[in-house]
């Protein structure tokens, strides 16, 4: 079976591709650029935002493992939407006109994020009715050109992994690190604030089954499935890189309204602001998730613990950085 993975160069996409490669499957990957070779998996540079590149792509494919995303807290929407958006629509048609048999999609669980606490989230819980940002909107989209072109008899199989982290990951704790760097974490609130997070090993293997075992026209929260105290975590986190553990207390209101001045001067000056509302609200409010569908449908378990996890990540942080 040949396998199309696209957004190879994420940690997740790779794990994913290299998984497959080791049960015996033809891997493909697709990326923007060409990074540092994977053995036994060929990979084609392109854009998904290219109709022709993709069509070309997926002649011969059998399955697609669909990566790709631009994942920012804040950027231009329609940059959002060319990637998001049209690149899954190209690839969807692509897949179709190609007679491609599964078709597996990375969402995100940030689809059901209200700026409040939730707990316990099945994937039968109704989403946001205003979504935090650009990135969020258009993956909300990129579902439903997924679901249309399952109704057009594509079989699609989404997947929602929180929090994916791990040895290369350049998006959720390097940003932790970065704080602690400037000066401290911010907290806004007093209470405990409990989050879901996914070892990427264990997201990759989620994708694998998904392709395996899905049910057609699933979707499927993906988490470690054991809740962690935030700011606990990024205690163990900043002591296993040698890190002092600074928090900055801010009130949630105060630091809202910062948020809104921070994202207004950033449209003038074109660079990210250092935190935005939907970053504010996540260290703010609790959100966890139920994966037992996961485990009934996909036979979704994970096999690396959120401790080791952190012990791999820090590890590896430290050698990268000649710690």
């Amino acid at each position: 079976m040949r396998v199309v993975v696209t957004g190879i160069r994420s940690s997740l996409a790779k794990k994913a591709a290299l998984l497959l490669r080791d049960k015996g499957y033809e891997v493909m990957g697709f990326a923007r650029t060409m990074g540092e070779p994977l053995k036994g998996i060929e990979v084609r540079t392109g854009d998904i935002r290219c109709r022709q590149s993709v069509y070309e792509l997926l002649k011969g494919a059998d399955g697609v493992i669909h990566c790709a995303a631009l994942s920012s807290p804040w950027g231009k929407y329609q940059d959002f939407y060319e990637t998001n958006v049209r690149g899954t629509e190209h690839l969807l048609d692509a897949a179709l006109d190609c007679g491609v048999k599964r078709f597996v999609h990375v969402s995100t669980p940030s689809l059901y994020y209200e700026f409040k606490d939730r707990w316990n989230i099945t994937e039968k819980c109704s989403l946001s009715n205003c979504f935090a940002n650009h990135y969020v909107q258009t993956k909300f989209l990129a579902e439903k050109a997924v679901d249309w072109s399952e109704s057009r008899g594509l079989s699609c199989v989404t997947i929602r992994p929180r929090g994916v982290f791990g040895p290369g990951d350049q998006v959720l704790l390097p940003r932790l690190i970065k704080a602690l760097d400037r000066g401290g974490i911010p907290r806004f609130t007093d209470r405990g604030v409990w989050v879901d997070i996914t070892y990427v090993d264990n997201a990759a293997e989620s994708l694998v089954l998904a392709l395996e075992n899905g049910r057609s026209g699933g979707k499927y929260n993906i988490t470690n499935g054991e809740p962690c105290e935030l700011f606990v975590m990024f205690s163990e986190l900043a002591d296993k890189i040698g890190r002092e553990m600074k928090i900055r207390k801010i009130p949630y209101e105060l630091a809202k309204s910062l948020a809104k001045g921070a994202d207004w001067v950033s449209k003038l000056t074109r660079k990210e602001p250092l935190f935005t509302p939907y970053t504010i609200g996540v260290l703010a409010h609790s959100q966890i998730f139920d994966i037992h569908l996961a485990k009934k449908e996909l036979g979704y378990l994970p096999r690396v613990s959120v401790k080791e996890g952190i012990n791999r990540y820090a590890e590896w942080w430290c050698e990268s950085q000649n710690v």
